[in-house]
């Protein structure tokens, strides 16, 4: 509850604060902005170059991305086949447990009569 309490402060706080900017926005002139020089940076901002950057960037990334889902299935194919080729060769192969513990048996008495 403390923290639901933190929380809506918080939040009405940056409100008001939000108000108060937003307040105090109408008071800035747009006259003395409007007389000075822009620079490069600003000068390629208001272009059109960013969109066609954008739009160019965002075409090639398509295509890119594309390529690769398709190597990905791809692969993911291959890996599929692979490990069903190994299910198949391997079926007659079962895992004996019984030997397993025959011979951990066998290593222990060893290891008694070297003693």
């Amino acid at each position: 509850m403390l923290e639901f309490i933190l929380t809506n402060i918080l939040l009405i706080s940056f409100g008001g604060i939000l108000f108060l900017i937003a307040k105090a926005i109408p008071r800035i002139d747009g006259e003395n902005l409007s007389n000075e020089k822009k620079g490069l940076l600003e000068k390629f901002i208001i272009s059109d170059l960013p969109h066609k950057f954008d739009s160019l960037l965002i075409f090639y990334m398509g295509k890119f991305l594309r390529k690769l889902k398709v190597l990905i299935l791809r692969l993911d194919n291959y890996l599929t086949l692979k490990l069903k080729s190994m299910n198949l060769n391997n079926n007659d192969r079962k895992i004996d447990f019984k030997d397993l513990s025959n011979s951990s048996n066998f290593a222990s008495e060893d290891l008694e009569n070297k003693n």
